[in-house]
């Protein structure tokens, strides 16, 4: 469980911020994202434009954990999400990406983002909560069914399967 101090009560402020954070994909490549600094609040409705490959994406890959920053850091409520760990992170972000985007595994992977602490009860309420279980259910092999690049694409509700497992509250998934 979270330290209290970053226990999730639905009224109480929130917020994500970027510290100098720079970001690179390749050693000796031009920086992305260079010394960015943003605050969001859990009111906050923000929108990230700019022309193509300015690195819109990255930058919200660095936001909800996917990616790394080179340097600088990540905080929710002010702490590091080194020190409270990727798994409590994305339990309290929910994210919807430009991209349906499928990772090579199960859909119960998928849904879990493949934490292995993942109970089926909790994979299935997100989904339930998705509005996608009752096609994943009728699927012969349900929530073990291959997806991405080990199996077939989806058309599951726009095929967000992925992208709205974290919704609702903070999270789809309730905290423990």
């Amino acid at each position: 469980a979270p330290p209290d101090y970053l226990r999730m009560d639905r009224n109480a402020p929130f917020t994500i911020e970027l510290r100098d954070v720079s970001f690179r994909y390749a050693p000796g490549e031009d920086d992305v994202i260079r010394n960015v600094n943003l605050k969001l609040g859990d009111k906050d409705s923000v929108a990230i434009v700019g022309p193509s490959g300015c690195g819109k994406s990255t930058l919200m890959k660095i936001l909800i954990g996917i990616l790394p920053p080179d340097s600088g850091e990540v905080l929710v409520n002010g702490t590091p999400i080194s020190s409270i760990g990727l798994s409590t992170y994305r339990s309290m972000i929910g994210t919807v990406m430009q991209e349906d985007f499928l990772f090579s595994g199960s859909i119960f992977d998928n849904i879990s983002m493949f934490d292995s602490e993942s109970d089926e009860e909790r994979v299935v309420q997100a989904a339930r909560q998705a509005m996608i279980h009752d096609d994943i259910a009728q699927m012969p092999m349900g929530y073990q069914s291959l997806v991405g690049g080990m199996g077939t694409n989806l058309d599951l509700q726009a095929g967000t399967i992925q992208c709205r497992t974290q919704i609702g509250g903070r999270g789809a998934f309730p905290p423990t």
